[in-house]
């Protein structure tokens, strides 16, 4: 049973692995230019921006065309790259970035730090009923021993 559960799952991956396949034109050579960066608010709702909400611009060229292709991988400093430079057959367009190690760095230190604020209040608040306590205790214990109320 766990064997034909596992074989119809693979078919199933291979399935949508090869409609996704399909769906992404292969004539085109894209080459990623530049940092991501965060999309604008009107455009969040883009495929580009989809799903942590960064962007980043996209070289593309024909792949049918082996003229246009050789300068998109050349690092050279004699093949400018300012995004306002653009090689004849080329176009520019945007493409989705992961996430953001910087982003994800400061939001797992404030995390970190809300939960270091969190667990010092309530040590505080732990230790200070816990003093409490003890002084009520003495209190009662001095009442029923008689110790402090004059009486002797």
């Amino acid at each position: 049973m766990r064997l034909l559960w596992v074989l119809s799952l693979l078919f199933i991956t291979a399935l949508a692995a090869e409609q996704i396949h399909n769906a992404v034109p292969t004539d085109l050579i894209c080459t990623p230019f530049g940092e991501c960066e965060p999309c604008p608010a009107d455009l969040l709702q883009e495929p580009f921006c989809q799903p942590f909400g960064a962007r980043r611009v996209m070289h593309c060229v024909n792949g049918t065309a082996p003229s246009a292709v050789p300068h998109m991988f050349d690092n050279r400093p004699s093949a400018p790259r300012d995004g306002s430079h653009m090689h004849k057959g080329e176009t520019l367009a945007w493409a989705a970035c992961g996430r953001s190690v910087v982003t994800e760095r400061a939001d797992f230190l404030e995390f970190v730090a809300c939960n270091v604020l969190f667990a010092a209040l309530a040590l505080f608040g732990v230790h200070t009923r816990a003093r409490r306590m003890r002084a009520l205790q003495a209190r009662q214990l001095a009442a029923r021993i008689g110790v402090g109320t004059g009486r002797r």
